[in-house]
């Protein structure tokens, strides 16, 4: 599907639905990472299916998301952290 506004509170959804339900696992900070992680790769790679022979690729474009995507897994450890801590309540 195409249309922004669905894409938009898909996203929205996604992005805050993951944390809640990590913290519920009870789990340390890098079992969170790791996992969320795999998951999000399973799910994106499932997502691609027919979309990925469309993308052209490049080494400049590669160099950006490489980069995006280790920017981005430093935000995850972080958050797994928060997320992982007991004695730090976050809805406070």
């Amino acid at each position: 599907m195409s249309n922004p506004l669905f894409l938009s509170l898909v996203a929205a959804f996604g992005f805050g639905v993951w944390p809640v339900v990590a913290r519920f696992s009870k789990m340390t900070t890098s079992y969170v990472a790791i996992l969320v992680s795999l998951a999000t790769f399973l799910g994106v790679m499932i997502g691609m299916i027919g979309s990925a022979a469309k993308s052209p690729w490049s080494t400049k474009g590669m160099v950006f998301c490489l980069a995006a995507g280790f920017f981005n897994s430093l935000g995850i450890i972080a958050y797994s952290r928060l997320l992982s801590n007991p004695t730090w309540d976050l809805t406070k």
